[in-house]
């Protein structure tokens, strides 16, 4: 009779150790659920990119003389790009003088927030239709690069374009964005 107190010893280390398991599960299963809406945040950015990129891409492609209506400052969303610009200068940057680089069009400019296309609304376009799930809208720009030469065709005949389309979105959540982008050649 001496043995009275193991049982309620046994039975406390068995108990703890089921709390152990099913606490170790819960923070286990709530990880696993951050990870599945960070994911589906990301899907949600793509797919409203993907949009705004083709509905760029079209706007390119079905639009005569779109060459003509870029400017240096991306009026509506319609470029010259960074390197065709006036006021470009291959040996300064916006920030730190003399490095050389200069930040492509689509990059934020945190130098200089006059030439950031994504939060003027002057300076890109809007998808027309905004996801019921994103936090807003899409947004492109198009950059005319170059006229060129297509194959088949008489050397300096210049009956190509080349545009580069880029594309940003937001998905469920302000920290989730996706930016995408794609060169093509429009022949005229």
């Amino acid at each position: 009779m001496r043995q009275r107190g193991s049982v309620l010893i046994v039975s406390m280390v068995m108990l703890f150790l089921l709390t152990l398991i099913g606490v170790t599960s819960m923070s286990s299963t709530s990880l696993e659920e951050k990870m599945a809406g960070n994911l589906r945040d990301q899907q949600l950015a793509f797919q409203a990119a993907e949009a705004a990129l083709r509905e760029g891409e079209r706007l390119a492609l079905n639009t005569d003389g779109l060459s003509t209506t870029v400017d240096d400052n991306c009026t509506n969303g319609l470029c010259t790009r960074r390197e065709n610009d006036a006021h470009y200068d291959s040996g300064a940057s916006s920030c730190d003088t003399g490095s050389g680089w200069v930040n492509p069009r689509w990059l934020e400019n945190d130098c200089d927030p006059s030439w950031d296309v994504w939060s003027n609304t002057a300076k890109h376009r809007q998808y027309f239709f905004k996801y019921a799930e994103t936090v807003a809208k899409p947004k492109y720009i198009i950059e005319f690069m170059n006229l060129l030469d297509c194959p088949g065709s008489s050397v300096g005949s210049n009956d190509c374009e080349m545009y580069r389309v880029t594309a940003v979105a937001g998905g469920g959540t302000s920290s989730s964005s996706v930016i995408l982008q794609s060169t093509f050649r429009k022949q005229i």
